[in-house]
């Protein structure tokens, strides 16, 4: 109850070592003198090693892999196993998230450790308490010659140990298999609706059903007063700016500025959708008044259209296995490794990329899907925006 109470196990070893000394007594009367002396100079010496609790709570990295759909290796359990008891002498709050990137598991599973924490660290103490305990009384009787098997009670107890562990196995298997986690992140994120959307709206999916107008004649904001419409040029596949949603109807952030914008001019508003080599001839040619979905300011396009004061700057940043995070913490990391491959999107960035890390190889992809597929495999890693990086994995 101390331990549960204060959730320190170095509290409560006087206790211990009086609690040894206790049983010890009830024992023999005669080893008291060499009991009580044994029982105070051991419980302190092994405080410092590992205990059971520590151990068992490495079983949470075999929960982590099973939580996201990976399975160990009975050799890599027993790895794991070995690796974490010589581990336990630091504190599971340092080798769990080691463990975790041993065996290329997400580090935000850390977060699942963590959260129980109040609740499973008293549980660990308390099974530290019953291994100071055993492991002070056996070495005693050891030390003093007078250990005695009890084979009857030795069997009994292993047998009913034996048969809790076959039924709370079994209990686990049947429990973690009808309760599989799936993963729906994606389709919640593709749930997305535009809140209080602008009633006239048309959206095209093909530049081939579009009514032809004559090139601008006057000022854009004179031609969207006098024609009543609103031609928005949009990227179909561009999270989380413009992109359609499970009931195919087109969302995102740069949409719903559109629709706020319609709605304030009292137009109607139509979106036309581009190519990220044809959208300027389509704003030259008229066919569309604005272009929207992330595009990045550039000298090339600067010389033939305008922008509006950007309303968010990008950070680069690099979407790469979870285990492999610290090999990206800077651009200019002097331990980089050489022969890297990363892939790049946009055109824009690829020339950039190129000029800024001469050292690695750079690679032009058609987009962030093609990124997963099993046909780049041999990519590190994907040059992207940090803001868009968490729609696309």
């Amino acid at each position: 109850l101390t331990v549960i109470a204060t959730g320190k196990l170095f509290v409560v070893l006087p206790q211990v070592a009086e609690k040894c000394e206790q049983l010890l007594r009830e024992e023999d009367e005669s080893t008291f003198g060499i009991s009580e002396t044994t029982s105070g100079i051991l419980v302190p010496l092994a405080y410092p090693f590992p205990h059971l609790g520590k151990v068992l709570a490495f079983v949470f990295v075999s929960f982590g892999a099973w939580y996201v759909g990976r399975e160990l290796t009975p050799g890599q359990t027993a790895v794991m196993a070995a690796t974490g008891t010589l581990s336990s002498f630091a504190s599971p709050l340092i080798t769990i998230p080691y463990l975790l990137d041993q065996y290329q598991l997400p580090q935000d599973l850390f977060a699942l450790f963590v959260l129980p924490g109040f609740l499973t660290t008293r549980l660990a103490d308390v099974v530290g308490v019953m291994h100071l305990m055993t492991l002070t009384l056996i070495v005693t009787q050891v030390l003093q010659k007078r250990l005695r098997i009890r084979w009857v009670s030795l069997i009994v107890a292993t047998c009913a140990l034996l048969v809790c562990l076959g039924v709370t196995g079994a209990a686990s298997r049947w429990y973690l298999a009808s309760t599989t986690p799936k993963y729906d992140l994606d389709e919640r994120l593709l749930r997305i609706e535009i809140p209080s959307p602008h009633e006239d709206v048309f959206v095209y999916r093909s530049r081939d059903k579009i009514t032809n107008r004559p090139p601008p004649q006057s000022s854009t904001l004179d031609r969207i007063k006098t024609d009543k419409v609103l031609r928005v040029g949009y990227h179909p596949d561009h999270l989380p700016y413009s992109f359609f949603n499970l009931q195919q109807q087109l969302v995102g952030l740069d949409v719903e500025l559109m629709h706020r914008l319609a709605m304030r001019l009292q137009v109607r508003l139509e979106f036309i959708p581009y190519a990220y080599d044809t959208v300027i001839e389509q704003l030259e040619a008229g066919e569309i008044d604005l272009a929207v979905g992330g595009l990045i300011l550039n000298p090339e396009r600067l010389l033939r259209a305008g922008f509006t004061q950007p309303y968010q700057t990008a950070t680069m940043a690099v979407v790469l296995p979870d285990h492999r995070r610290g090999e990206f913490d800077t651009w200019d990391d002097p331990h980089m490794p050489l022969d890297l491959q990363l892939g790049v999107i946009y055109e824009d960035l690829v020339v950039a990329a190129r000029r800024n890390l001469p050292h690695i190889d750079i690679v032009q992809i058609d987009s962030i899907k093609s990124f997963f597929s099993k046909d780049l495999d041999n990519l590190d890693g994907l040059i992207i925006a940090a803001e868009e990086g968490p729609f696309g994995t």
